[in-house]
Order: C-alpha cells, then structure tokens, then sequence
C-alpha cells in the first residue's frame, strides 16, 4: 500500500480548514465609501444635467431636492439605494433621439468593492420595465418614458464581490510558514 502523498496531505488539510468556515469572508457594501450622483440626458455620455457632491456612506445619506424642483430624493445607504418622489406627479422625457435619462451611481473614491449586479424594486409603477446596467463601478438606471406618483419609490438593492476578511488573509499568512516547516521537518526525517 502506496502511503498518501504529503502534499495531498498538506491540500486536505488547508481544505479541511476551509471548509469548516475558520477562514470567512466579509459582506462588502458602500459603507464609507464616497459615491457620486449624477443625471444624464439625453445619452450616458452627456454631460451631466445634475451632479450631486460625491459624499461618504455611513450608515445612510440623503440627498434632498434633486432634479425638477426638487421632485426626488435620493437614500444612498451601504447595500441600497431609494429615489423618492417627494414633488408632484411627472413623467421622465422620451423624446426622440433620447437614449437614457436617468442617474448613475458610482464610486468616485476608487476605493469601493466591485459591483456584481443589482436587483430593481419598488412602488413606481413599471419600475422593473427600466432598464439597469452595472459594471464594477457604476449602476445605470434608465428612466425614459416611466412616470412616477408622489410618494412612490425606486430601489435599488446592490450585490457586490465578496471579499475576505483581514482575519483570514492573516491565518493564510502564519499557515503557509508552518506548513513549510512541517514539510521541511517531515523530509528531513526520511
């Protein structure tokens, strides 16, 4: 009988650890982060009709009055984000030739966890009718054509790259010398 090769056993057990969850991964949001607000019409490369102050996440910011007389409010928290008819009644431009008007969200510190995507909810009627991009930095929602009703809301839930935690890159780092150590003690007595 062949004995279990030592670094299938040194894999096993680094997988073992693993999958007892003693190495974790935290949720990551926009928590502290400094994220921008801005309106564009008619196109995603237009210069923006309404830009707000980037501000930092913690745990919640609101940015009151935007767009059309203060038509909209706007909840930035760390893992959504509300837009809140707070005017009257209206209705989001399709003109012709109007390819978006809407907002874009982004991370304008560099410094946030990637987005991995983002789920549309809310009271507005046919919400889910509009269309949303995202990318690692930035969600895009397209209003064009959507009417909205005052106290009527769109949210946004945002999913984002897990990543680990500082207490596992710190087990890695101590378990990568000890496992050198036993392999190297391990072969010297052969």
């Amino acid at each position: 009988m062949n004995p279990t090769p030592v670094w299938l056993r040194v894999f096993s057990a680094i997988s073992l650890v693993c999958g007892t969850g003693m190495l974790s991964v935290q949720a990551a949001d926009w928590g502290g982060q400094s994220i921008g607000v801005e309106w564009l019409f008619p196109n995603t490369g237009a210069v923006p009709i309404f830009a707000a102050t980037p501000a930092v996440v913690e745990p919640a910011v609101e940015i009151p009055n935007v767009l059309e007389q203060g038509k909209l409010a706007i909840n930035l928290a760390p893992t959504r984000i509300t837009i809140s008819i707070i005017g009257d009644n209206f209705s989001w431009a399709n003109d012709l030739g109007t390819t978006f008007n809407g907002f874009r969200f982004f991370d304008a510190g560099s410094s946030a966890p990637s987005l991995v995507g983002a789920v549309l909810s809310g009271s507005v009627d046919n919400v889910s009718a509009a269309p949303l991009a995202v990318d690692a930095n930035n969600i895009y929602i397209n209003l064009t054509g959507l009417g909205g009703e005052l106290g009527r809301d769109i949210v946004i839930d945002l999913q984002f790259e897990a990543v680990p935690e500082s207490s596992t890159w710190a087990a890695g780092l101590v378990a990568l010398p000890v496992a050198g150590m036993w392999l190297r003690r391990r072969s010297a007595r052969r």
